[in-house]
C-alpha cells in the first residue's frame, strides 16, 4: 500500500505543484501556514497525516517563501537527500565528468595469452552494469587477449571508508537500498532473478545475473496450478 500512496500523493503535487505556486503569487500569500484544499484532499485519499509532511514552496527568484508548513520541522529526509549529494558532484566534479574504471595488465600479450594479472581499479562509478564489464571483455580481446596466465585482481582501494552495515538502517540487509559504497559496485550490488517455466518437467529454471562462481539453487522452484 505505501509506494502506491507515495506515488499517488507524488503525482497529485506535481500535478498542483505550479498552479499552488502561481495561486500563492496571484493572492499574496507570502509564507502562508495552511495548505490548499487540493493538496490537503491528497493527503486525506492516501490516508497521509498532514503532520507527517512539511511543505515550502519558493520561486527560485525569491528570498521568502510563497508556502510554508512545518518547514522548520525535523523530518526523515529519504530521497531528498539525494539533492546534497547530487548538488556535490555536481560542483566538485562537474556535469561534464564521466565515470572510468581503468584496466591495467601485469605482462605482455604472446601468441593471445597474456603473461601475467589483469587488475580492474575501481574509481567508484555508481551505474557499472554486467554490459559494462561484457564491452570491456570484447576491448580486451580486440586487443588480443584469448587467455589469462595469471589472476583476476579487482582494486577497490579508491574508497578509505568504515565497515558497512547493510542491515543497520531497517534490518533488512538483503534490500537494494541498503548497499553500502563500493568503487568496484557492479549492478547495484544486487542480483537478478529470471524464472523461466519448464512444463515438460513441471519446474522453473532460475537464471542469475551476472553469473557467479559458487552460487546454485539446491532446489528448482517447482510448477503449481494458479490459484
Amino acid at each position: 500500500m505505501l509506494p502506491s500512496r507515495r506515488l499517488f500523493l507524488s503525482s497529485a503535487l506535481a500535478l498542483t505543484g505550479a498552479p499552488l505556486l502561481a495561486r500563492a503569487q496571484q493572492t499574496g500569500l507570502g509564507g502562508a501556514a495552511v495548505l490548499p484544499a487540493s493538496v490537503t484532499q491528497a493527503l486525506a485519499t492516501a490516508r497521509i497525516p498532514p503532520q507527517s509532511c512539511a511543505f515550502v514552496l519558493q520561486a527560485l527568484d525569491s528570498t521568502a517563501p510563497q508556502l510554508m508548513v512545518n518547514g522548520n520541522a525535523l523530518m526523515n529526509p529519504a530521497s531528498v537527500l539525494k539533492l546534497v549529494t547530487t548538488y556535490s558532484a555536481l560542483r566538485i566534479l562537474g556535469p561534464a565528468y564521466v565515470w572510468k574504471t581503468p584496466v591495467y595488465a601485469t605482462g605482455p600479450i604472446r601468441v593471445g595469452v597474456l603473461q601475467g594479472d589483469l587488475a580492474f581499479v575501481g574509481s567508484g562509478d555508481p551505474h557499472l552494469m554486467a554490459d559494462n564489464l561484457w564491452s570491456i571483455a570484447q576491448r580486451l580481446r580486440d586487443l588480443g587477449i584469448r587467455r589469462i596466465r595469471g589472476d583476476v585482481l579487482i582494486d577497490r582501494q579508491a574508497f578509505d571508508l568504515p565497515p558497512h552495515d547493510p542491515g543497520a538502517f531497517d534490518g533488512d540487509a538483503t534490500a537494494p537500498y541498503n548497499v553500502g559504497p563500493d568503487p568496484f559496485l557492479v549492478n547495484f550490488g544486487v542480483l537478478r532473478l529470471g524464472f523461466v517455466p519448464d512444463a515438460a518437467a513441471q519446474q522453473v529454471r532460475v537464471t542469475v545475473e551476472p553469473p557467479l562462481a559458487g552460487f546454485d539453487l539446491r532446489e528448482a522452484p517447482k510448477l503449481t496450478a494458479a490459484a
